[in-house]
């Protein structure tokens, strides 16, 4: 194909990468790739051997691929375009005589039609050829844009605890810091998960354990609108100061990185025992990391409360043998409604000790205490 050097189409091209050049260079960056374009001398037409990756989310900005080829010259290459793309969205910046990065700096790159075997076409337009002043260097190399996975609008991570779903619903989009925790990661209505090529990080960190239950809550099947995943966080969690913690799903064989409402923060503590009898009086021993103090009993800036149905009541007398390591109470009376329903121990430093040595509590499946008849 013959453009000539000075045709509109070609003086177009340069201008628009020229005018997306510090685009593509910052979306490089972001990816942690090193720039600086090759003025290197090639002879004869430029050509693709590979790219990578070979899948990449459709309508997302700021996507990089790598390709490896022969006869790259920043200088010469006059622009790129990738099927699926508007050639006003793509810019490149070329490395080596084989190596150079394409930018697709919108999002317009739509999803591949079911039928595509064999991926998008990547064309390189060089005046640099052997035969021609302008020339066309095409490759067919596996790229399939598909449709990234998304989270459900409210709520998309959350702990995967029913007895605290019922108990405590705004404690499920938090995790304690220092226990590993079952999740479930919920997709909007266009998503449906499967395990294969299913893995995910919360906060930089895999999860493990990643399984698709059959059946939801509610005993309905787990697929379509608000399905879910389930795994578990490591045990060892950066605390996080607002609940924003990045979740990076790979999907459909693309990776993205997906906005929470999640956080990790407190302490998993264990109550023992976790049932008594509603009218009160059950011993209860609370492990955890409760800071220090002088005297007998934690100060009153350590507050414990029974949170049942939503509605706390205060724990106000300390028992003898507590420790900056276990606390003990009597469990109060059950309100009413709170009989065999879990209830939640929940544990408030409200500031009155040192903050390294405390942490409030978490609502885990050890923090939950359940009234019963008698």
């Amino acid at each position: 194909m013959h453009l000539g050097p000075a045709t509109p189409v070609a003086r177009r091209r340069r201008r628009l990468r020229t005018g997306t050049a510090l685009l593509a260079t910052a979306a490089l960056a972001a990816s942690g790739v090193l720039v600086g374009g090759a003025a290197n001398a090639a002879d004869g037409d430029p050509t693709i051997v590979s790219i990578t990756p070979k899948a990449l989310p459709a309508l997302t900005d700021n996507q990089v691929i790598t390709l490896t080829g022969t006869n790259l010259n920043q200088g010469d290459i006059t622009a790129v375009t990738v099927a699926g793309c508007a050639d006003a969205d793509t810019d490149h910046i070329v490395v080596s005589p084989t190596t150079m990065y394409i930018v697709i700096t919108s999002a317009v790159c739509a999803t591949a039609t079911a039928s595509s075997t064999v991926g998008e076409t990547i064309t390189l337009v060089s005046t640099r050829a052997t035969t021609d002043p302008e020339h066309i260097g095409t490759g067919t190399t596996g790229l399939f844009f598909k449709a990234p996975p998304a989270l459900a609008a409210a709520r998309g991570v959350l702990v995967d605890n029913a007895a605290i779903r019922t108990v405590d619903a705004d404690k499920l989009a938090t995790a304690p810091i220092n226990a590993a925790t079952k999740i479930r990661v919920t997709a909007d209505g266009s998503t449906t998960w499967t395990t294969t090529g299913l893995s995910a990080k919360l906060n930089g960190v895999a999860l493990t354990g990643i399984a698709i239950p059959a059946l939801n809550e509610a005993g309905a099947s787990n697929t379509g609108p608000g399905n879910y995943f389930t795994a578990t966080t490591s045990a060892t969690n950066v605390a996080t100061a607002s609940p924003n913690v990045p979740l990076e799903v790979t999907f459909n064989g693309v990776t993205v990185s997906l906005t929470t409402a999640f956080a990790f923060a407190g302490q998993a503590i264990t109550v023992t025992p976790n049932s008594g009898p509603a009218n009160g009086g059950t011993l209860l021993t609370v492990a955890g990391k409760f800071g220090t103090w002088t005297g007998a009993t934690p100060p009153v800036t350590l507050e414990v409360n029974m949170v049942c149905a939503g509605t706390s009541t205060p724990v106000t007398v300390f028992e003898t043998g507590t420790t900056n390591a276990s606390l003990k109470f009597k469990a109060p009376q059950a309100i009413a409604g709170a009989v065999l329903a879990p209830c939640r121990v929940n544990i408030d430093n409200n500031g009155g000790l040192t903050t390294a040595l405390f942490e409030d509590s978490a609502a885990t499946p050890g923090s939950t205490f359940t009234y019963t008849t008698t």
